[in-house]
């Protein structure tokens, strides 16, 4: 059976290597086309364009063995060898003009000066030589004869314009040369006129020559990027087109199994007593990443291992409004962890009874206003009336979390200045102040000591517990400074949220300003995540009929 299935196992990673490479090769194949028609078009875009703005390279321009087909490296246009051949010879020509307009000066200078010995072509010239000698021996016998005769011999007389005769022909032919010059200084100018403008001409050609060979060299790229993904796909396709015979497995068979004398398997009992134990390392592992990531405190231990706090009590987390935990005729764990918390401070030692009770927490969102509504409910509930006091001037919450009711202000009580937001029996027997009056110093000023002290001095005797909603004393020092009008501070805890050392930081604030703490409450705890020994009161409730938290 192993080498049954050794010898499958090698079959199919060969099959699936051929199989690879004709789907590879199938889809070259596919490709190929395309690529080539993609290269033609390429090659026609180039050559029309070529054609179309007369960028049709010089064949005497390539360099030597280059491809016909390959217009890259094609040399200058023929526009391009034109102007270089009219820019030659407009040299020569201006060359010449200035050569020649600087003998037609020299001739033009001698003839006005009388001196002909200066004029190049004169001097070489045959004619005016022997007319030249001419004049010498005619001069020479008119001076021999004017010293024999006198000036009106006739043979001087015919001596003498012999001599002008010559010296009219030799002025005659000096002009000949004269025009001579002129006409080719002349034919010099018009030649670079005709070879300037067809310089000027060439120039604007080659101008928007070079505008299109711009564009040309972006189709030649084209062309060549077409050229070159055509060869690449081509030689790809020619190496897996020779590669699908010779594919082999890319495992080895070292040596056939032997057939065994008896059955033989793993050690089972081994195996499941190593599997248990690490499923029970791993367990042990998350839980304790578990318990390490909630940094918040879960126990009222841990409240009792802050300096300064004790733990009053828990109050596990409900759902649903607070009003229908106490308008509900049912019976509830909640109010019952609740009502624990107040007995404490109404008839616990002497350093928890408190009257007037300030309730604040260390960060925000922690239950402290839910805490305190509930805490003058219970008192309620016990046929006593209780207040709550608003303090948080910032962002008034007590009348929103109750749900917002409206009812009408005691016609008994006098609605002055600090009790004008006083709203009665908002739940059974719990009255809530707003002290809407200090609004008049501007949103979000703290409620004042001795505003304080004047609102507890006219509804102290009124109330069986006066409690104070203060905002989170690490922000504002609120709670802080109002706690010298109270008799203690409860510090509300959010389960797993607020951490020991928020907390502490916390009490240092307090006792910045020497407040009195009575002690810590741990609010929203789920039941069934608490400890063994949170649990316990819990399994009591149940027992006695109470419904669970919610």
């Amino acid at each position: 059976m192993a080498n049954a299935y050794a010898d499958v196992y090698l079959d199919f990673k060969r099959h699936m290597k051929i199989s690879a490479t004709w789907q590879a090769n199938a889809m070259l194949d596919e490709q190929i086309v395309p690529l080539r028609e993609r290269l033609r078009k390429a090659e026609q875009a180039v050559q029309a364009f070529r054609e179309k703005n007369g960028l049709i390279a010089a064949e005497l321009e390539r360099a030597p063995g280059a491809n016909a087909n390959n217009n890259d490296n094609g040399g200058t246009t023929v526009t391009d060898q034109q102007l270089t051949q009219m820019n030659h010879q407009l040299i020569t020509a201006r060359a010449e003009l200035e050569s020649r307009r600087a003998r037609y000066a020299e001739v033009r200078t001698a003839i006005s000066n009388g001196s002909v010995d200066s004029i190049p072509d004169a001097v070489s010239s045959p004619l005016i030589q022997q007319l030249q000698a001419q004049e010498a021996q005619i001069s020479s016998r008119a001076a021999s004869l004017s010293q024999t005769v006198m000036d009106g011999n006739p043979d001087l007389q015919a001596e003498r314009a012999a001599a002008a005769q010559v010296r009219r022909r030799i002025a005659a032919e000096v002009h000949r040369i004269a025009s001579s010059a002129a006409k080719e200084l002349s034919s010099s100018e018009a030649q670079v006129a005709a070879l300037s403008a067809a310089v000027n001409r060439l120039q604007g050609q080659v101008t928007a020559e070079n505008e299109a060979d711009v564009t040309l060299r972006q189709l030649q790229s084209e062309a060549t990027a077409a050229r070159t993904v055509y060869q690449d796909y081509l030689g790809r396709f020619a190496q897996t087109s020779t590669q699908a015979e010779l594919q082999v497995a890319e495992a080895d068979l070292i040596s056939r199994a032997d057939t065994p004398l008896s059955p033989f398997g793993p050690p089972r009992k081994q195996y499941m007593a190593i599997a248990l134990i690490f499923a029970l390392l791993v367990g042990a592992g998350s839980a304790l990443v578990i318990d390490r990531m909630h940094k918040g405190v879960r126990s009222t231990a841990e409240l009792d291992a802050i300096p300064g706090l004790f733990a009053l009590g828990l109050v596990p987390a409900f759902a649903g409004p607070l009003r229908r935990q106490y308008t509900s005729r049912e019976r509830s764990a909640y109010l019952e962890t609740v009502e624990s918390i107040r007995s404490v401070l109404s008839f616990g030692h002497s350093r928890f009874r408190a009257k007037v009770v300030l309730v604040t927490s260390a960060e925000q969102d922690e239950g402290k206003t839910t805490f305190a509504l509930s805490l003058a409910a219970n008192t309620a509930r016990c046929g006593q009336r209780a207040l709550v006091i608003d303090c948080d001037m910032r962002n008034p919450s007590a009348m929103r979390v109750i749900g917002g009711v409206s009812v009408l202000h005691n016609s008994q009580m006098p609605v002055d200045t600090l009790l004008a937001g006083l709203e009665r029996d908002v739940l059974p027997g719990v009255d809530i102040l707003t002290p809407e009056g200090m609004l008049h110093r501007g949103g979000g000023a703290m409620l004042l000591p001795e505003e304080l002290g004047q609102i507890l001095s006219h509804v102290r005797s009124q109330y069986d517990m006066i409690i104070l909603d203060t905002p989170p004393a690490l922000a504002f020092p609120d709670a802080a400074v109002l706690s010298r009008q109270t008799d203690g501070v409860v510090m509300v805890v959010k389960w797993g949220q607020t951490s020991p050392s928020t907390l502490v930081q916390a009490m240092r604030a307090l006792r910045t300003y020497d407040a009195r703490t009575l002690g810590a409450v741990l609010t929203q705890a789920p039941p069934n995540s608490l400890g063994e020994a949170e649990k316990h009161p819990f399994r009591i409730y149940s027992h006695y009929g109470l419904l669970p938290p919610g």
